[in-house]
C-alpha cells in the first residue's frame, strides 16, 4: 500500500500513476511490475522522493508533495501489513515493523 503520489515509469514514459482506475489500469500495471522484475536499486533524493528500480526496466517513483514539518510523515509504503517505510520530517527515512 502506497500512501502518497506515485507513478510507474518505463523508457522515459509514464506507464500509469495513482490517478488511474484501480481495476482496469492500476491492478494490471502493478501486477506486471511486481511479478516480472526483482528490485535492482532504490534511491532517496534530498527532497524525499523515492525511486525503486526493477530488473524489467520499470521504476516505481514516489514523490514527496508535502513540506517537511516536524513530526509529520510525508509519505509511507506498507507491505502486506508487516510494516512500512516512510519519510518523515527533515528527510528522515524510517522503517516501522508491525507488532
Amino acid at each position: 500500500m502506497v500512501y502518497c503520489a506515485w507513478r510507474i515509469v518505463e523508457a522515459g514514459r509514464i506507464v500509469c500513476s495513482w490517478h488511474e482506475d484501480s481495476k482496469t489500469v492500476l491492478a494490471p500495471a502493478l501486477q506486471q511490475l511486481l511479478l516480472s522484475g526483482e528490485v535492482t536499486d532504490a534511491s532517496l533524493s534530498p527532497f524525499g522522493d523515492f525511486t525503486i528500480q526493477f530488473a524489467n526496466d520499470r521504476s516505481l517513483q514516489i514523490w514527496n508533495d508535502a513540506p517537511f514539518e516536524e513530526g509529520s510523515e510525508c509519505w509511507s509504503v506498507g507491505y502486506q501489513g508487516r510494516g512500512y517505510y516512510a519519510v518523515e520530517s527533515r528527510n528522515r527515512f524510517v522503517y516501522e515493523e508491525k507488532e
